[in-house]
This record gives structure tokens, sequence and C-alpha cells, in this order.
């Protein structure tokens, strides 16, 4: 029974690579094996294969890979090495692959082999190997194979069958034509925008696609618009839910949407109804804190789920679970952003797996024409997406006036500062606007939150400053002027989710006529606290890029930290350089990007072969 915690507190090593939560989860599968009253004894090289399984499902893989290289490549980048490269004692990719490929090697109540083109089940053996043929490619946990194989089962009847529930009702790509013009008379119908209506009036999934600026919300919101006045001239109600994996996101959405909405005419009858559990997706389904699970069924018409870069492969299970069959499911959301902080990089998989002439291709759809940013942040953002630092170099030398490239925060902090003096001069204005748009004038989004040029290292630098000046006071808690970042999700009873405040959510601390109060955007539908309800906080004059994802400024500086970072990927640096609106600055160097850019965010998986395979089974 102990044969894993035996090893593990025997071996050096073994504790340098993984950790107790490994090492318990690691047990349960065997205890959980044994339940069924077989005799298993794991040899060594099983214990470390085991362990290995466990350890790339907490660093978020949906499974391991058992293909030589790639194995290899798992080992060297983060399943057996640490920031300082490969430890000692590695075991073998070939050994591991051989535990994983061959049968008798295992008991059958602890190990399940099943073809990748196969349907699973949720309960049996809870280790499975997929196999293509008589080759091993994947090796899962249970929980994790039947999630990705039932959303592939969607993708693939969304990919063979075309759904009439919109055509029976009368939308279809025509009927919709002149309400789109109708209701976003300057929104441009092109080609990509056309086949994404196609799409949603005749699949039950499809995705739409594009870098940040390209008009996927504003997208979304015109169809929504054409589809409300085609249901009103109808007489029909149309039922939609709308989420994204943050409540943030979730409020950005309903805001766009809403604008779209609010000067169409209206009908006490008939048009569209939005779920009142419309806002992040644990809302949507009723999912209680830390669980996983849906509980509740969603009858409605059309889900619209935005942000899906961040939603991982558990959540779009469930969602994809909770609808009817006659449900269109549209997945909103950029590739090259992010990848969700759990398991999982789904919309990566299914958009590469387009690109390539993949059988997703007929449900992608890729806005490519950036409009938020003008051509000069849209070129660096390419550039640093594909890689190449040479056009890297090329565009921060072409645009000296939108694009900024120094050596060190010397050469920003007086702009910094001065931004830091505007905002404490707005906590004094008696209207919120002022406030909120000096918030977005700028924002420092570091790669780091510890370290030299950190967000910790930023904050300090700043409050000293503003300190020392005398328009900061130094002993309050929330002192006015001062940004302030809501750290985690507000649980308010009764407050829709525009309304509550999300982890990430950046308000101005100001003095209000009843003493200290922070206001949070939108400026239109400003949100106010007083100091003394904000629990959860931190000083927000800079962010991570994390946090940031889902905002604009006009000015963006970029903060690298000096030396090399496992967790500056090229994801990272694309995410914060695609923020700014107007002017980008990236404090670092061209040798500090290029090893960004050289590190991709790595999630293993098996979901686009699985549709390949399924796919052509069909």
């Amino acid at each position: 029974m102990n044969e894993l915690r035996t090893q593990w507190i025997e071996s050096e090593v073994l504790q340098l690579v993984f950790t107790t939560s490994d090492l318990l989860v690691g047990e349960s599968l065997i205890r959980q094996a044994r339940a069924g009253g077989i005799s298993w004894d794991p040899s060594a090289i099983e214990v470390m294969a085991i362990l290995l399984l466990v350890k790339a499902t907490r660093l978020e893989h949906v499974a391991l890979p058992l293909n030589e290289e790639d194995l290899q490549e798992q080992l060297q980048r983060d399943l057996w090495s640490d920031d300082g490269g490969m430890l000692d004692q590695a075991p073998s990719a070939r050994e591991l692959i051989e535990v994983f490929s061959l049968a008798q090697t295992w008991h059958t109540g602890v190990c399940e082999q099943i073809d990748i083109a196969s349907e699973v089940v949720p309960t049996g053996a809870p280790i499975v190997v997929a196999t293509d043929g008589s080759t091993a490619q994947f090796v899962y946990l249970r929980r994790l194979a039947y999630a990705e194989d039932q959303v592939a089962l969607e993708l693939v009847d969304s990919l063979k069958t075309i759904s009439t529930a919109f055509s029976e009702r009368g939308f279809t790509r025509e009927t919709l034509s002149e309400p789109l013009r109708e209701a976003s008379p300057n929104f441009i119908a092109s080609d990509a925008v056309l086949h994404a209506l196609d799409n949603l009036t005749t699949r039950r999934i499809s995705v739409l696609t594009g870098g940040p600026g390209t008009g996927k919300t504003f997208t979304v919101a015109a169809f929504l618009a054409a589809l409300h006045l085609q249901s009103v001239r109808n007489h029909q109600i149309l039922k939609v839910a709308r989420c994204a994996p943050t409540s943030k996101a979730a409020v950005r959405l309903g805001e766009e949407i809403d604008s779209a909405l609010s000067g169409l005419p209206g009908s006490d009858n008939y048009g569209i109804t939005f779920d009142s559990r419309s806002g992040s997706v644990q809302r949507l389904l009723k999912m209680h804190q830390n669980s996983s699970t849906a509980n509740r069924e969603l009858d409605i018409d059309l889900l619209i789920v935005d942000e899906v870069s961040m939603l991982d492969l558990g959540l779009l299970e469930q969602l994809l679970g909770a609808v009817q069959p006659h449900t269109h499911v549209l997945l909103v959301g950029d590739p090259n952003q992010l990848i969700s902080v759990r398991v999982g990089a789904i919309l990566r998989d299914i958009v590469e797996l387009a690109h390539q002439h993949g059988p997703t291709n007929p449900i992608v759809t890729e806005l490519t024409i950036a409009h938020r940013f003008g051509l000069p942040i849209n070129e660096l953002a390419t550039a640093i997406n594909v890689g190449d630092i040479g056009a890297v170099e090329k565009a921060f030398a072409a645009h000296t006036e939108e694009l900024s490239l120094v050596p060190s925060a010397d050469f920003v902090t007086e702009e910094i500062l001065a931004w830091a003096r505007e905002l404490v001069a707005a906590s004094h204005e008696s209207t919120s606007e002022v406030g909120i748009a000096t918030l977005r004038k700028l924002s420092i989004l570091c790669g780091t939150r510890m370290g030299n040029g950190s967000v910790a290292w930023w904050t300090k630098k700043i409050q000293m400053a503003l300190v020392s000046e005398g328009l900061l006071a130094p002993d309050q808690r929330i002192p006015a002027g001062a940004p302030i970042m809501v750290t985690k999700n507000e649980l308010r009873a009764g407050f829709s989710d525009s309304e509550v405040l999300s982890n990430g959510d950046v308000g101005l601390a100001v003095t209000g006529e009843t003493g200290g109060q922070v206001i949070f955007g939108p400026s239109g539908h400003p949100r106010i606290r007083r100091s003394s309800e904000i629990e959860h906080f931190e000083l927000g004059w800079s962010l991570t890029i994390h946090k940031s994802q889902g905002s604009d400024y006009e000015h963006v500086i970029v903060s690298l930290p000096s030396n090399k970072s496992s967790f500056v990927s090229r994801e990272l640096l694309y995410t914060a350089v695609t923020r700014a609106k107007e002017k980008v600055t990236v404090i670092g160097t061209l040798e500090t990007i290029e090893s960004a850019i050289k590190v991709r965010a790595n999630r293993i998986g098996g979901l686009r072969l699985r549709l390949v395979k399924k796919v052509a089974g069909n």
C-alpha cells in the first residue's frame, strides 16, 4: 500500500520533483484500484509513471504524451526539471512509454486501454491509455479522458449534423441580413461575418475567433441586435444566456451587448430575453465554490461564451452537457492569449486544427482586421505571436511614436509619476468619470509579482514617491488617490454580475461626501463602495499581465524581469501588448523579448487527434 510513499521518502530527487499532493493523489489511485478487490504491487518504474501522470495533471496538462520525443521534451520542460534545468536521475522516456503501452504490465482494474476514436465512459479503471490502432498515444486520469471525449463528441455532432432549430423559427443568414443592417448601420458584413452568421443559424456549436480589437464582441452584439429585431417581428421569444470564465470578462461582454440593444424598438412580449444568471460560467451553472459540477440545465436557444481561451476543459464539458439539443453554443475568444489557469487549452486546439485544414475548419470563423488599435501595435503583436524577433525589432524601429523599447525603468518613471499625480487629483473631483478615464489612460503590466520590475517593485516605487511629495497618506488602509484592485469576487446576494465586484477589477479611492469611497467602472454605470466594504484588495499601481486580460488602456507599459524567467512566455507578452489602444512601451531589451517569445505556454492533450479520428470514423 505504501509503495509510493516509501520510494518518495527514500529519494531526495523524488522529493524535489514531486510534491506531497502528488504523492497523496498517487496513493489514492492505487487505493481506488485495490478497492475492487484486485491484487497489484506496482514496480518502481510503475510508481514513477503514476507520479508523473499525477504531476502532469497538477501542471494543468490533460494527459501525458506517449510519443518518445514529446515525452522527453515534457520531462525537460516541467516534469523533471526546475528553473536550473533538468534534474538528475530522470527516468527513460522510452521505458515510461513501455510501462503505459504494454497491457500486461498493468492490472485491468488500474489501467484501461481505449481506442481514441471510441467513447470513454465515466467509470472504470482510474487510468486510461488512449490508443490509435495498436499505438499508445496519450495516458489520462479517467475524469479528464471522459471530459475531453465529451467535448469531442459535441464538436463532432456539430461538424456532422446541420441544425434546423434556428431556420425552423425563421432565423437564417438571409432573413437576418436586413435586421443586421437596420440594427447596426455602421457594421460591415464581411465574408467572415456572414460565415459566422451562417454557422450561428445552421450549427450546434460555432467558434468566432480573432486577435484583440478585431471586433469579436462587436460582431456578437450586432448578431444579437438582429436576432432581437427578427424575434419581435416574428412574435417570438429568443432565450439567450451569456457567460465568461471570469465575472470581470462577463461584465465587459454584458456592457457591449446592452449598448447594442439599448436603442432598438422593444416589445413587452417578444424579442430577446437573457437568462437571469448570465455572468460567470460558475454563476450560470449554479456551481458551488470549489465544485466542478453543474447544478442546473440550461433551457435556452443561444449560449454565448466569451474569453474561451481562459476556459478550462472541465467547464466547457459542463457547459455543453447543460444545454439542450436545440441550443446553439457560440464560443468567442483569441487562442493566442493566455490560456486557462486550469487544465487544457481548448480554444487553441480547436482553432489550430482549423488552421491545419482539419475537421474543425467549417465551424471556425476568424476575424483578422484590427479596429481597436492601429497598424504599429498590430504589427508588433503579430511579430510576437509568430516568434519573429527580427520583425519585432523592425516594428520598434519603424513606429517610434507608438512603440518604445527602453532599457530601464528610469526612462518612464517621470511619465508614470505624472499619471499617478493625475489620479490623486482626480480623486478629489466631483464626478466619477474623470477618475475612471484617468485609470484607463495608462497601465503598468508586469511579468512577475516579485523582484526587479515586478508588481511589488513598482508599487513600492510609486507609493514612496507620492508619500514623499505629501500627495498620499502613508498610514491609511485605502488612501485617497490610489488605484485599488479587488483580489476576490464579491459575494452579494441580490446583485447581478454587472453590479458585483470581480477579482481583477480596478477602481480609484476617492474622498466622498460621507467618507472614503472606491469608484469602479464602467463610466456610464459606476459601482461605488465605501472603503470599509472593500475586504480583499491590493494597491493597483501596477498589475500582472494575467490580471489585465480582458481590459484595455491608452498606453501600456510592459515591465519585463531583467533575468530570464519561465513565467514570461510568448502568450504573456502578446497579451500585454494587445491591451494597448494607442501606445506600447516595453522595459527590457531585444534579448529579453527574444527569450520570452521562445517560451510557449504548453498544455498536452489529445483533443486534436481525438477529433480527427472520430470524424474519420463516422
